[in-house]
């Protein structure tokens, strides 16, 4: 079912019901709420990377004459976070993945349409 919506076309995808895993509670989002904040502020971004190229230009000129600061530790720290984090999204949407692949027309499915559309 296409809704118009500001002027924009867009397909409304409709969920598997019921879903093949049950969603956390922190995966419960309004999508409609959060995709008419996103077209109301779509500025936002230009905003934040203006402000960003600011503060990175600026940062670079007011350390040119510090030393420089021993990060090693605080890296190790970083990288060994961001691989629990991409552990646990992997074993979170693993699951969903493997199981849609593994049915009928599968990768089809995961790339192009909906459960309830396709007849192969």
């Amino acid at each position: 079912m296409a809704e118009q919506g500001n002027n924009v076309t867009y397909i409304r995808w409709e969920f598997q019901h019921p879903p093949a895993f049950q969603p956390y509670w922190f995966e419960q989002i309004d999508y409609d709420a959060w995709k008419h904040y996103a077209a109301v502020n779509w500025t936002f971004s230009y905003y934040a990377s203006v402000l960003y190229l600011i503060l990175i230009f600026s940062l670079k000129y007011v350390m040119k004459d510090r030393a420089a600061v021993n990060l090693r530790r605080p890296l190790i720290l970083w990288n060994f976070s961001l691989a629990i984090f991409s552990s646990m999204g992997f074993l979170r949407t693993g699951q969903e993945l493997l199981s849609l692949l593994l049915m009928t027309g599968g990768f089809h499915k995961s790339i192009c349409s909906r459960l309830e559309d396709l007849t192969l």
